[in-house]
This record gives C-alpha cells, sequence and structure tokens, in this order.
C-alpha cells in the first residue's frame, strides 16, 4: 500500500472508474478506498494534509461507474464513497459519469452518449480546450 499512498499524493488528478456490483465498487477497489483511512487519519487527526505537502494546489479527482442494473438509485452510495476518498487524499472530486443497464463486456461502445461524454469530460479534467 505505501506506493499507492505515494502514487495518490503525487498525483494531481485522479480518476477511479469501476463497475457496480451490488451497488459498490468491487472488493479491490474499495479495499484501496478503506486503507487511504490512514491519509484521513493524517489529514484529520495529525492535521498533516497531502495537499499542505504537495506542490500541487488543484488537484483533481474524477469518477467513472457502471452498473447492470436500472436502479434509481445505483449509484448513489458509491458517489458518495467516492465525496469521502477524495476528500480523504486531499484532492477536489470535480465530476462523475455513471452509466447504467451496461452488463456485457464492451456494451459502453454502444450506449448513445458515453464515449463521447467521457470524451469531452476527459478534456475537461485535465484542463485542454
Amino acid at each position: 500500500m505505501r506506493s499507492v499512498y505515494e502514487a495518490l499524493e503525487r498525483s494531481d488528478h485522479v480518476v477511479m472508474a469501476a463497475p457496480i456490483y451490488f451497488y459498490n465498487v468491487p472488493a479491490q477497489a474499495k479495499a484501496v478506498i478503506d486503507r487511504t483511512q490512514a491519509l484521513w487519519t493524517r489529514k484529520y487527526i495529525r492535521q498533516d494534509s497531502v495537499q499542505q505537502s504537495s506542490a500541487m494546489p488543484d488537484r483533481k479527482g474524477f469518477f467513472i461507474g457502471v452498473g447492470a442494473t436500472r436502479g434509481k438509485r445505483l449509484f448513489d452510495g458509491t458517489i458518495q464513497t467516492m465525496r469521502y476518498f477524495f476528500d480523504a487524499i486531499d484532492v477536489k472530486y470535480t465530476g462523475t459519469l455513471v452509466y447504467g443497464e451496461v452488463d456485457e463486456k464492451g456494451a459502453i461502445r454502444e450506449h448513445p452518449t458515453a464515449m463521447k461524454e467521457c470524451f469531452e469530460a476527459g478534456l475537461e479534467f485535465v484542463g485542454s480546450t
């Protein structure tokens, strides 16, 4: 996990992309998120944030999620988790793209708006025009 902490601290842009199973990210992604509790503790208990020690004041975070069902609240819990995750690592949560009813491998390519929205969000996320 030490190398993950170092990568998170060095990064000026962090994207979490994950499929959604049972209304949350898979265990591997959740394990990384949960392990950033150490960074949360450093920030809120020890008062020593990544941002204060970072030379990158405009660190940004973005979440992309895809789920198979069409539940109205499919992404609600995950988005809340992402808010706390990005806060813990001192990254400003700048956006979300989520798509339901995407179940098969490669099916996102058939979504009527997803590819264009992801491309445009990527450009905005990294500051391109």
